[in-house]
């Protein structure tokens, strides 16, 4: 390659960036709901019942000050509940408000209008390489 050429974008930047764009659509649908960046895969981790808040860290590979400034943001907005574990009382677990319930199926849809904009294009077989391509996590261990 002469000093000349570029080196091609990697793909954990082409990767990073559709990230930042996908969040980006998701603000604006999801902001008339008060709901800000990463506040939504919360409440989805919550949608089949309450978990331990150190049980939703590791489903969404958050730590767990995050899931705590999460999560008090969340309860600040009607959306959560926080409430002691009957079993130990060391432990928070946190449970969707029916406030917070009602928010899923505009998430959902916002969720979808994205994923209708990547596969805009893409032919079956495209997508079908893409889903094998993301049907494990590449690299991921625990932090």
């Amino acid at each position: 390659m002469s000093g000349a050429e570029a080196a091609p974008p990697l793909w954990g930047v082409k990767l990073a960036q559709l990230s930042k764009r996908g969040s980006q659509f998701l603000n604006e649908r999801l902001r008339l709901w008060g709901l800000g960046t990463g506040l939504h895969p919360y409440l989805l981790a919550l949608a089949d019942g309450g978990l331990h808040q150190e049980a939703l860290s590791q489903l969404l590979w958050v730590d767990k000050a995050n899931t705590a400034r999460a999560v008090a943001k969340l309860e600040a907005m009607g959306l959560v509940e926080r409430t002691r574990d009957h079993g130990d009382a060391r432990l928070k677990r946190v449970e969707l408000t029916e406030r917070g319930r009602g928010l899923l199926k505009p998430i959902q849809a916002a969720l979808e209008a994205w994923e209708a904009v990547l596969r805009e294009g893409l032919s079956e077989a495209e997508i079908a390489a893409l889903d094998r391509f993301f049907s494990f996590d590449k690299g991921k261990e625990a932090s």
